[in-house]
Order: structure tokens, then sequence, then C-alpha cells
């Protein structure tokens, strides 16, 4: 049966499958043929799409891996104009791309496969492509034979680390509309950030419980998590669905 339709139109994309079961879309052409920069995940709680943030680089026919500590590598790809060897980070925790080690060499239309180790093995594809913008794209390219080891490092950057913080959280229907009692432990500081799917909506008293009134009334899915006012101490996400 048919379900939600992406927001943006796209081929020679990637989809990945999230340790979160939602599924990341992202780069690609659109129907003028330009390479995409924008990425969306699909909720299969939902049947829905909804805009995360936007690769650095914006490229079509290249690798996505899922790696063990749920982040998701992308590697290569048609870059505007030839191959690039530029790889990237998705972090689904903060939504957020993080340019990575690049490529030996770059290429597109290759493999990429998660070793035991975590190591990501990089192999073939093509290189030098002459691109032509007619009806459809066409390429007189140069294959490659080469393979390539890689450990992805992000560039540090500030995320969430979880604390000694518990969360739990529980939905129910309050005058028709979706709402959810968070209460939590663990936390020292006089006031707690509270954030509904990555954005800051209140900062609270530590008082240990917390109400959203969402304003919603469907089916939707929402992931909480509650930090120590204005630091990155912060709890376990806690995931609520309404299925009506």
């Amino acid at each position: 049966m048919d379900t939600g339709s992406l927001s943006v139109a796209r081929f020679r994309h990637t989809a990945t499958l999230l340790q979160n079961g939602m599924v990341l879309a992202a780069g690609g052409r659109g129907i003028d043929l330009s390479l995409l920069g924008s990425a969306e995940l699909y909720d299969p709680a939902t049947g829905t799409w909804m805009d995360t943030g936007s690769l650095v680089t914006p490229r079509a026919q290249f690798t996505a891996t899922l790696l063990p500590d749920a982040k998701v590598l992308i590697a290569g790809g048609e870059g505007g104009g030839e191959p690039t060897a530029s790889a990237e980070l998705y972090d689904p925790a903060s939504g957020t791309w993080t340019e990575t080690g690049r490529l030996v060499t770059g290429r597109a239309a290759h493999t990429a496969t998660l070793l035991p180790d975590s190591r990501v093995l990089i192999a073939a594809g093509y290189a030098s492509p002459v691109y032509s913008r007619a009806s459809s794209p066409a390429f007189d390219h140069r294959p490659l034979a080469s393979a390539e080891l890689g450990t992805a490092t992000a560039t540090p950057t500030p995320t969430p680390t979880p604390g000694p913080i518990t969360l739990s959280a529980a939905g129910h229907k309050v005058g028709g509309i979706n709402t959810v009692h968070l209460t939590w432990s663990g936390a020292t500081s006089a006031n707690i950030d509270v954030y509904r799917d990555r954005v800051v909506i209140a900062t609270v008293p530590n008082t240990g419980s917390d109400t959203d009134s969402t304003g919603d009334t469907g089916r939707a899915r929402y992931t909480y998590k509650v930090c120590e006012a204005g630091t990155m101490t912060c709890s376990n996400d806690a995931t609520v669905r309404f299925r009506q």
C-alpha cells in the first residue's frame, strides 16, 4: 500500500535503515538533474517524512554505511563535475552531518562494506566522468580497480552525553490532545532543559517530572530527552507513539 511521499523528488540517493527504526534518505539528484544536499527521515510509525540536517557536500551515487555507533558514514559520489573524495558522518541524535577523513581516491558508484573490526572497505567504482546534462545522465568514465580501508573519525563536536539521569515517558490523550508525562531521576541541577525531537521545548524546575501537551491530535511519534539546564549532561532518549 502507499505511504507518505518524500518532500523532495530524488534519484541516485541512498536510503539507510537507522538503529532507531527510521529510514534516512540523503542526497541524490533532483528532477532537474542538479545535485541535492538535503536529507529526510521516514518514520514507519506515522508513514511520514520529515526534514533533517543537510549534507556538507551535495552528492549522488555515493555509499551510505550504518556504523556500530548508530552513525551513518557517506563516502564519495558524484560531486559536481567529477567524483568526490570527501566523506561525512550523520549523527541521528543531533540530526547533523560532520566531515570526516577523505578517501584516497575520489570515486562514485563504488561499494562500501562494514568489516567485523568496524572499518569500512571502499572498493571499485569510477573516476573522472564526463557528465552530460541531457534528458538523462550519461557518463564516459574511467573504471577503478583500487580499494581502500578507513576508520570513520568525525571532527569533535559538542553532543549531549548520557549521564546519570534516567528518563521515562508515558503518553495519553487529554481532551483529544497528545499529552506526554515525563519522569526522571538522577539530575542535580536546579533546572532542567526538556527536549522533544532534539529541540528544547521548555526549561523547568528540577521536580523530577513534567507534562508536555503537544497540541497534536493524531498519529505521532515523539522522542524526549532531559538535560541539566545549559549543559550536555543528559538522560537517555524516551520515545512515545500515538497510533491514532
